[in-house]
């Protein structure tokens, strides 16, 4: 059987999301205004959106298992994890 069911899906579908909707929150803040002379501050910035990030990351998560039901832990759980290890699987593979 190479299908799941729908729970499974929405739920690996909300995962990626959150990975999604938390990484462009990171980037924004971090590169929304840079300047190359300022490195200190985007140091600083860096350091700054990360703390949010996962702030908003388990604020996700946390309204997501409260509020849908039924759900797949594990899927949504995995397609997280996947969406935040494809880029350093890209990067490894392809240089």
């Amino acid at each position: 059987m190479l299908t799941l069911g729908w729970v499974h899906a929405y739920s690996g579908f909300i995962g990626g999301v959150i990975a999604a909707l938390a990484n462009a929150y990171f980037a924004a803040k971090v590169f929304a205004h840079y300047r190359a002379q300022e490195l200190g501050r985007l140091v600083a910035r860096f350091y700054s959106a990360e703390l949010q990030k996962l702030i908003l990351t388990g604020l996700l998560f946390a309204g997501v298992i409260i509020l849908i039901e039924p759900l797949s832990a594990g899927a949504l759980f995995g397609i997280f994890l996947l969406m935040q290890f494809v880029p350093m699987l890209v990067t490894h593979f392809v240089n």
